[in-house]
């Protein structure tokens, strides 16, 4: 994958813009659509060498216990590889979840949307 390249798949998209690769989530992710996801998304970081990972889950309408360390392994899979990862698109609803069900968040970075994410994770010259 290249600069604005982009695949779709099921329930994801990955496109790669500059140094990072943004993988959406379009939906439940579950048994082997999430293995299949989390092997495609692995795979598009070897090719592409991208730096960041701009995890986007603001189209997933439901999300439990499960389904969110799948995505916290999801992002330390990528952080081995070398990709600094971040989490986006978390609705309120599922913020108060987190926070009142005491889920883990250690080392686990988030922002506010794509561009703030992208801004996080790409370097500018000049600094």
């Amino acid at each position: 994958m290249r600069d604005d390249d982009h695949a779709l798949r099921g329930n994801t998209a990955l496109n790669v813009i500059g140094p990072c690769l943004i993988a959406q989530v379009r939906g439940d992710l579950f048994g082997a659509a999430l293995g299949a996801f989390q092997r495609e998304l692995l795979e598009s970081i070897r090719r592409s060498k991208v730096r960041g990972l701009v995890l986007d889950i603001s189209l997933v309408d439901l999300c439990d216990a499960e389904d969110f360390r799948a995505l916290r392994q999801t992002l330390q899979m990528a952080a081995l590889l070398g990709v600094r990862g971040v989490l986006v698109g978390l609705r309120p609803a599922l913020v108060q979840w987190i926070v009142e069900s005491d889920v883990d968040l250690d080392g686990l970075e988030t922002s506010r949307s794509v561009q703030d994410a992208l801004a996080l994770l790409t370097p500018r010259s000049g600094r």
